[in-house]
């Protein structure tokens, strides 16, 4: 491998992605809690500022590919955190902030921010191991140490997140610990099941659909969508406990 490969990974962009992990954690310590008089104020809150964010971005992309002045402005600001192939593709913050508000719609907490996390670590120690040290790549240039990064960093810190989850949410399906201190193998396993899930998406997503259709979409939406079924077909978690009741999002207390 020539060290022209080895510089592609970008250090600035994937530190910007990890401040991605603000939205899902704010969710589960519930940042806004008893705001508006709201039942569920901090996802209110946060759904709400993903959709406009989104309608801005729409508008800044709509711009941005329209106008030549507006987008070289655009470029010459944010385009260290970009990829030189979102000159012609839409910013991936698109995707990703998509992803986010499908899973705070649909998900409970603790799924949002594992499937999240999956995306926010997996993907940099995938892209920086792949790019440096990978040397058995298969038929769309990933590598397979890349693709083995990817799944043991997003364990790692899912490990870590779910450990975490035992104290603020004790005895729930997705805590590493039950209200008697014992390990829940279960959570363990839907963990594994979905970093291994979320490590497979990564390796078969491409970019298509300018852009939209890519892994900062794919990875938390399918990781988080085969956590939930796994919990409610595999260990019989009851749906209510695994899908948001999205019609009361907006509940006053």
């Amino acid at each position: 491998m020539t060290n022209s490969n080895k510089h592609k990974f970008n250090f600035l962009r994937k530190g910007w992605h990890l401040l991605g992990l603000i939205i899902p954690l704010a969710l589960f310590l519930d940042a806004f809690e008893g705001s508006f008089g709201l039942l569920y104020s901090t996802r209110a809150i946060i759904v709400t500022a993903l959709a406009v964010s989104l309608v801005v971005l729409a508008i800044l992309e709509f711009f941005r590919f329209r106008f030549e002045g507006f987008s070289k402005f655009f470029w010459m600001i944010f385009g260290p955190l970009m990829k030189e192939g979102e000159r012609e593709y839409m910013n991936a913050t698109v995707p990703y902030f998509t992803a986010n508000l499908i899973v705070i719609l649909f998900f409970p907490a603790e799924l949002a921010v594992l499937s999240l996390a999956f995306l926010v670590i997996g993907d940099p120690f995938a892209a920086y191991i792949g790019s440096n040290y990978g040397k058995h790549r298969l038929y769309n240039g990933k590598s397979i140490e890349g693709i083995i990064a990817f799944i043991i960093s997003a364990s790692l810190f899912g490990l870590g997140l779910i450990y975490l989850f035992s104290f603020y949410s004790p005895g729930t399906a997705y805590s590493l610990l039950d209200d008697g201190g014992g390990v829940q193998v279960s959570a363990i396993a839907i963990l594994m099941i979905g970093t291994i899930v979320a490590g497979i998406t990564e390796f078969f997503s491409g970019t298509t659909w300018k852009g939209f259709l890519d892994d900062n979409l794919l990875i938390p939406i399918v990781s988080c969508f085969v956590m939930a079924m796994s919990a409610i077909l595999i260990f019989g978690i009851e749906s209510n406990s695994v899908f948001f009741p999205i019609s009361e999002i907006f509940t006053s207390r």
